[in-house]
């Protein structure tokens, strides 16, 4: 029969071994953050968040306001994963983010989504061909603390103008309402294309997308942001533009917190670039360019997660 302290010893026992087990299953449970409603980090967060479950790795989306909330929320372990843009990663890693000069070093890549291209749109009937032209325009440029707000400032910065327009805040949805309410003059995306934003809004209004690949070239901006590329929007990718449209892009990757175990993050990483997982991708109607293994790394300039070097080393991606 047990004695008293026995019992008082089986029981602190059987609290530390279940306090441990709670400890170890929360760890399991890993976080991916998102983007703004309407916007295709939310789309892939998603998707890459099914793909993980039933294959031992318990990885729950949670939502955010874009790609600078996202490093934020890595780098303090809110999230473990992320969609970030990589013109982002590398500012917040170097410390020179617009405004923030933290470094962010606890933020590492895993591998290549997609291609984010600035899209600015204008009602047709406004005629909008330069730059100046927005000045005095309300202009919806996403959430705060957003990918495509960011890089709208840039844009408009670089462009002389940021001064002379009135950004407007919010979601993509919700600009989108506004602007066809006539309560927002232009809006900008920083997405992939089509953006089924855009498309439903061509619908019900004529718009045209302006050219900020021709502003930014003349202007060298290139060279300071070497991180951005040339981009092509093909004709008839919305409703009513006939023409290419030029444009500038950057490249969506997936991004982990540094102390996430190798395995796991080899584990996605496998998950989502083997050839199943590229099928699986590519037969998505959200993915209008198909993600193929031979640019897993594309764009990305800043240091890859142990566990992603492992992956990409066995596939012989890189040395």
């Amino acid at each position: 029969m047990y004695s008293l302290k026995n019992v008082i010893k089986t029981a602190i026992f059987c609290m530390i071994v279940l306090s441990i087990m709670t400890i170890n299953t929360i760890a399991e449970v890993y976080k991916i953050a998102e983007g703004p409603e309407g916007g295709t980090f939310v789309i892939y967060a998603k998707f890459i968040s099914k793909m993980a479950s039933g294959r031992n790795i318990k990885l729950e989306s949670v939502t955010s306001v874009g790609s600078i909330d996202n490093i934020r929320k890595v780098e303090y372990n809110d999230a473990q994963f992320a969609i970030a843009y990589s013109g982002h990663v590398y500012q917040a890693t170097k410390g020179i983010l617009r405004g923030d000069s933290h470094q962010y070093v606890k933020v590492k890549a895993v591998g290549y989504l997609y291609a984010a291209a600035a899209q600015m749109a204008v009602k047709t009937d406004d005629n909008i061909k330069d730059v100046n032209q927005f000045k005095g325009l309300k202009i919806g440029i996403g959430n705060r603390a957003s990918g495509a707000a960011d890089t709208a400032k840039l844009f408009f910065w670089e462009m002389g103008v940021w001064d002379h327009i009135t950004p407007y805040y919010d979601s993509y949805q919700d600009i989108i309402n506004e602007f066809i309410l006539g309560n927002v003059d232009a809006f900008w995306l920083f997405t992939s294309f089509p953006n089924p934003s855009i498309s439903h809004v061509s619908k019900k209004i004529k718009i045209s997308l302006f050219d900020t690949y021709q502003e930014f070239n003349k202007r060298n901006v290139f060279k300071k942001y070497p991180y951005y590329t040339k981009c092509n929007i093909p004709p008839n990718t919305y409703n009513n533009i006939k023409k290419e449209i030029k444009t500038f892009q950057d490249s969506a990757i997936l991004i982990a917190h540094k102390d996430v175990p190798d395995n796991i993050v080899a584990k996605l990483a496998y998950l989502i670039y083997s050839p199943k997982g590229l099928a699986m991708f590519n037969k998505s109607r959200f993915v209008s360019d198909p993600l193929i293994q031979k640019n897993g790394l594309k764009g990305i300039v800043t240091s890859l997660h142990p566990g992603a070097k492992t992956f990409w080393k066995k596939i012989g991606s890189m040395n």
